[in-house]
């Protein structure tokens, strides 16, 4: 395809006319990450509509107010008016991260990666009154009087905004980005750091109802929301809330806008703190092993391909590996709170060390362009040791291909 910008308007004209029939065919669409838009069936005409719009405009998003301009001039059928409807923004942290990211011990390419995971971090939300929203699995619908607020993250006919809603909440609160709230790491640094924000900085006195799409709050999720004891609600994918009061943390729309909000509360020290006091155990069990090695030989997503090399490897040397996903979400934040030496492929199976204890030893194998250094931020926050290592025979060309050298492992026990 030739550049956006050379696009003459009888092409132009012809990708509106493509994802208006698309459009049509769907009560609503979820905006997915912005790369995956050329991907995704029937939503390529809008990608290159937007990256045209995009390269000539600085936009950020399609659901923006620019965005929402640019696509009504097409004449798309059913298209509403976008128009902001917050009454205010509240801040309740400024990012302080800075102070605790340049400390960090980081493998050499992390430091990249990592600054475009951390341009967000500070907590902020948007307060609506009398207003409706429908939600799905990358962000809400937010509307009333027949316009929608451009933070939404979901794509709504005109029709739909004169659905009748049915639940109503006094007080609700929206707070998981474009990752969607199933990502267990996520869920727990984003999504509820996020709302303990709220709760430390802004109002204890308002405990605002948590919104989810249907089907997306497990096991995990469900036993931190007990421990936490906050309220939430599973809505479904079509059903209309009308809340009293709605506040929606303006980091939802993730990469589409201001920078990849991944995890956007590490460092945050009293929200840590609050995490790991609520979290924790605090009951000695002398049975839990002392040194763990957590692989990644199950996930469909950067698989580790020689684990059973260095499960053998490490057992020799007194680890024990452990599969998380085998584990009741009490035993693994137990597990950590009891180890004293960690090692790990980087992934979900670290989310629960929030309650490891400051003696403990963590060093945390990467793939050099598939990974963060959040995990590793928050240690840092929580006075633990913690190593970041690059895989030296990461497969750059296969991204979900992961492998860790032996003779790089080794190394280690070698020091």
């Amino acid at each position: 395809m030739q550049k956006n910008r050379l696009m003459s308007k009888p092409h132009l004209n012809k990708l509106a006319s493509e994802f208006n029939s698309f459009w049509l065919e769907n009560k609503a669409i979820d905006l997915p990450p912005y790369g995956q838009f050329k991907h995704k069936k029937g939503l390529s005409s809008l990608y290159q509509l937007w990256e045209f719009f995009k390269e000539n405009n600085k936009a950020t998003r399609p659901a923006a107010l620019d965005g929402a301009s640019f696509l009504s001039n097409f004449g798309i059928d059913e298209w509403p008016e976008y128009a902001p409807l917050e009454d205010e923004l509240i801040v309740a942290v400024e990012s302080t991260i800075n102070e605790h990211y340049n400390t960090v011990k980081s493998a050499k390419n992390i430091n990249y990666v990592s600054k475009k995971h951390l341009i967000r971090p500070s907590s902020k939300f948007l307060r609506y009154t009398n207003i409706l929203c429908n939600v799905g699995p990358n962000g809400p619908a937010i509307f009333k009087d027949d316009k929608v607020d451009p933070i939404s993250m979901r794509l709504i006919k005109k029709s739909t905004l004169k659905c009748q809603s049915s639940k109503r909440i006094e007080y609700g609160m929206i707070t998981y980005d474009r990752h969607g709230p199933k990502n267990i790491c996520h869920f727990l640094y984003d999504v509820i750091g996020r709302y303990i924000d709220w709760i430390t900085h802004i109002d204890e006195t308002i405990k605002p109802t948590l919104i989810f799409p249907a089907g997306t709050i497990g096991q995990y999720h469900q036993y931190i929301l007990r421990q936490l004891k906050i309220e939430h609600i599973e809505v479904k994918r079509n059903d209309v809330l009308y809340l009293k009061n709605l506040l929606v943390s303006t980091a939802i729309t993730g990469d589409f806008a201001e920078g990849f909000a991944h995890p956007a509360r590490i460092g945050d020290i009293p929200l840590l703190n609050t995490l790991q006091h609520k979290l924790r155990q605090g009951k000695s069990n002398k049975r839990l092993p002392k040194k763990i090695f957590l692989g990644r030989r199950h996930n469909a997503i950067r698989p580790l391909k020689n684990q059973e090399k260095i499960q053998a490897y490490l057992i020799k040397h007194g680890y024990q590996s452990i599969e998380m996903s085998n584990l009741a979400p009490s035993e693994q934040f137990s597990l950590f709170e009891h180890a004293t030496h960690v090692i790990a492929i980087h992934g979900a199976s670290l989310t629960s060390m929030i309650t490891a204890h400051s003696h403990l030893k963590i060093i945390e194998y990467v793939h050099p362009t598939r990974a963060t250094d959040a995990y590793a931020v928050i240690s840092k926050s929580l006075g633990i040791e913690h190593e970041l290592v690059e895989m030296q025979s990461a497969n750059l060309r296969h991204p979900f291909d992961t492998t860790l050298p032996l003779e790089q492992l080794k190394m280690h026990f070698n020091q």
